[in-house]
């Protein structure tokens, strides 16, 4: 009688082998055939904007293209005239990512998001002269101005005592706010003060 040596690791090793191609398979078929479309505004600095030399700069490029790189995606970017243009692209799926997005509970409705990259304070700004502003409560009685092109990320903005005016850019919220047709202006404090920087 000859005596066989069977190998008790030699079955899982074969299962774990076949456990390891089907996910590889999976992995290929998740890994999208035409390179992802990320949509960002045209004008929105420090994340997005167009340098001197034509080419998409900010802090949002820098951290989506060492991402893309680190996660083997690849890509192109589709710049959009403003925040309602882009998060409308990515809700009706002809854009795949926004980078830096902000999380409003609108838009957890119809995207997914990763953890945090950055967080940043959306202040309330008033013309110099302004004496009786100084928190978010005595906005109630005063017009405020507000840009109605972020994806709606300001929870404030869905306060129904705010007497709110809503314009289409920066631009016209922030002239309306120094020409005085609105008393205040809630927008994200580093986005202010890179754009006051052009006045």
């Amino acid at each position: 009688m000859v005596a066989k040596n069977v190998s008790l690791f030699k079955y899982p090793v074969i299962i774990l082998l076949m456990i390891c191609h089907c996910a590889v398979l999976q992995a290929q078929q998740w890994l999208p055939t035409e390179d992802l479309l990320v949509a960002v505004p045209l004008n929105y600095p420090p994340y997005f904007f167009v340098g001197e030399t034509g080419q998409l700069q900010g802090f949002g490029i820098e951290v989506f293209d060492e991402v893309a790189v680190r996660a083997g995606i690849s890509f192109r970017y589709k710049i959009m005239d403003n925040w309602r243009q882009v998060c409308g692209a990515l809700k009706n799926r002809t854009a795949d990512i926004v980078p830096l997005l902000s999380m409003s509970e609108d838009v957890k409705g119809f995207t997914l998001f990763t953890s945090p990259v950055e967080t940043f304070p959306v202040s309330i700004f008033v013309r110099s002269s302004n004496n009786f502003i100084h928190s978010r409560e005595d906005l109630e009685p005063f017009q405020v101005a507000i840009v109605k092109d972020n994806c709606d990320g300001m929870p404030i903005i869905h306060q129904n005592t705010l007497n709110l005016r809503e314009h289409l850019d920066f631009d016209r919220a922030f002239h309306a706010l120094i020409s005085g047709q609105v008393d205040a202006m809630i927008y994200p404090y580093t986005g202010m003060m890179n754009r006051v920087r052009n006045y």
